[in-house]
């Protein structure tokens, strides 16, 4: 059993912003009303997950306020230009599985953009949508063995 201190530094869903983000946004950050604290630390039954692609970000400046820039490592890209990379879908769950500890995780979206081209025999053979959706169940399924509360994935 967690004690009282344990059960409020896990519930980032707790009744406070991450002061690291409110660093991060400074006076772009949106204003805090003490309602607001007492609504997003109401507990839930589960937390839905949209993913999609990791962002590789550097200094620059394309993504203000924060002051980033997207980087685009060598590897795979769909149709929109997104990295595909299954690995970030492991990785985002242990980390809001280690943070957050919501009671269940179900990832809400998650897939890919490729244009459906027919082959010769008429039929679209989506191989890079299959083998996608594929990395991606197996990284989820490797977070759910390691004890991430995965109760679903929705493509």
């Amino acid at each position: 059993m967690l004690s009282k201190n344990e059960c409020q530094k896990i519930l980032n869903i707790r009744g406070e912003y991450p002061q690291d983000m409110i660093d991060l946004y400074d006076k772009h950050a949106p204003k805090i009303n003490q309602d607001d604290m007492e609504l997003i630390s109401q507990p839930i039954d589960f937390l839905g997950l949209n993913m999609y692609r990791r962002s590789v970000v550097a200094n620059g400046k394309d993504l203000p306020p924060v002051n980033m820039k997207r980087i685009n490592p060598p590897g795979a890209y769909t149709d929109m230009g997104w990295e595909v990379h299954p690995e970030g879908l492991y990785k985002i769950l242990k980390w809001v599985n280690g943070d957050y500890k919501p009671p269940k995780i179900y990832i809400t979206e998650n897939g890919a953009a490729f244009k459906d081209k027919p082959s010769s025999d008429g039929a679209i053979h989506d191989e890079r949508r299959v083998n996608y959706i594929k990395g991606h169940v197996k990284q989820a399924h490797k977070a759910f063995v390691e004890g991430v509360p995965l109760h679903g994935y929705f493509a």
